[in-house]
């Protein structure tokens, strides 16, 4: 009897493990416009370099960089304006970046000076007007971090006030963007708030970077929006202006999982973070290779730069996409052509098949038959190395509709792939 007992637990427990996970996109619910909000960049590229086949293809709406070329190699936002503004892109300075954050104890406000703070941020605004440069003002990078602000926060808050009324002096239209802390802090962010809307300083954008879990997002987006309709504030726009983390940096799935998060919070834009590349000493910041998503020094695309090529792929509407336990991602429906276009994303230690089902397939089928085509590839977690293409996955053809639609199931699923989906034209 025991032996039956174990052996029916068995079977119970390998039913379980063997269970797919199911992925559901209804492409009868409309999540809104295609407008790609989670493409971006962290300094990432000059004028030049990457070319424009590398960039142009993914779609940015969004870069962050310092307003200074340090190094001599056409980085920095006046550098790149002309670039940015032809991509139909939106560019933040980071203003602290141009302090390049002093280690000898002059901070603004030392001793009770504030001249030097002062006139930087005069003269990048009256830079900016004289050469019609349309930017948004990031006031101080992530000043809850030992490195970049090594004063209090009450100092930091008068840092910031002051280069928000010289701005307004200087361009009463301006937009200002802050305080861009390091990862989501609810407390840090209502003090921010609570306290500017006492001085009359909001930003006209609140920011903080976000590396840790992307499915996260849409709750925190939702406390703070929530926190200023509570305190009477205007329920201002949301720039994730920093996203990734270094762990997660070559992982295709996970970026598409930031996408996922990003796209459901309705955020205004997002930039991918850049940390170290897998040389020594060399860091994505520096080596235009779009924070680490093309190779350094010969900018080869990597499999994170086809998770990116493959949410900017998707045009039209937006549709709802329902996640299983570790497969995230976008979908969308372009009117004009019927095709349905999915990138998926996996994070975790999961790995194996994963059944997505499509609901209301009927703008995918064809003229005369009741099949749909589907074309499917996947993205392997290709780690530092170059990856040349996406793989076609076997399971490409035809596939007869149901009452309800279609389901295929996507092998081969690794715990950090992406999976890209076109449906309903061959």
């Amino acid at each position: 009897m025991k032996t039956l007992t174990v052996i029916c637990l068995l079977v119970i427990l390998a039913s379980v493990c063997l269970a797919q996970e199911v992925v559901t996109i209804d492409l009868s619910i409309d999540r809104g416009p295609v407008t790609h909000r989670a493409s971006g960049f962290l300094h990432a590229m000059t004028a030049t370099v990457p070319e424009p086949s590398l960039v142009d293809p993914l779609k940015p709406k969004l870069f962050r960089m310092w307003a200074e070329d340090w190094h001599g190699k056409g980085e920095g936002a006046f550098a790149n304006y002309a670039r940015v503004k032809k991509l139909g892109a939106k560019m933040q300075v980071v203003i602290s970046d141009s302090t390049g954050y002093p280690q000898n104890g002059a901070w603004p406000g030392d001793d009770g000076n504030w001249a030097g703070w002062e006139s930087l941020v005069e003269n990048l605004v009256k830079r900016a007007k004289e050469k019609r440069c349309s930017f948004e003002w990031d006031i101080w990078n992530e000043p809850n971090v030992d490195y970049f602000w090594k004063r209090d926060q009450a100092r930091f808050f008068e840092t910031w006030i002051r280069a928000y009324r010289k701005i307004r002096s200087l361009d009463p239209k301006a937009v200002i963007v802050g305080p861009s802390i390091s990862g989501y802090d609810r407390k840090y962010l209502q003090d921010f708030l609570t306290h500017m809307k006492a001085n009359d300083a909001l930003p006209d954008k609140l920011a903080w970077h976000e590396f840790g879990d992307p499915r996260k997002i849409p709750a925190h987006v939702e406390e703070m929006r929530k926190f200023m309709q509570e305190q009477g504030m205007r329920v201002m726009p949301i720039s994730l202006n920093e996203i990734i983390n270094g762990s997660q940096a070559t992982k295709p799935g996970i970026t598409v999982q930031y996408f996922a998060g990003i796209e459901r919070a309705g955020v205004d834009g997002a930039c991918h973070a850049c940390w170290g590349d897998e040389t020594a000493g060399v860091t994505a910041c520096e080596n235009q290779s779009l924070d680490g998503i093309l190779t350094h020094p010969d900018k080869q695309p990597r499999s994170t730069w086809w998770a990116y090529k493959a949410y900017a792929d998707i045009t039209g509407r937006l549709v709802d996409v329902k996640p299983s336990a570790t497969v995230d991602g976008v979908a969308g429906i372009d009117p004009k052509t019927g095709m349905v276009r999915v990138v998926l994303g996996r994070d975790g230690k999961e790995s194996g098949p994963v059944e997505v089902e499509f609901l209301n397939t009927r703008a995918g089928t064809s003229e005369t038959s009741g099949k749909v085509y589907v074309h499917a590839e996947r993205i392997p977690a290709s780690g530092w190395k170059a990856l040349v293409s996406p793989e076609v996955a076997p399971l490409t053809g035809s596939y007869t509709l149901t009452a309800t639609g279609v389901k295929i199931t996507l092998p081969d699923f690794g715990p950090s792939d992406a999976y890209i989906i076109r449906l309903g034209v061959r």
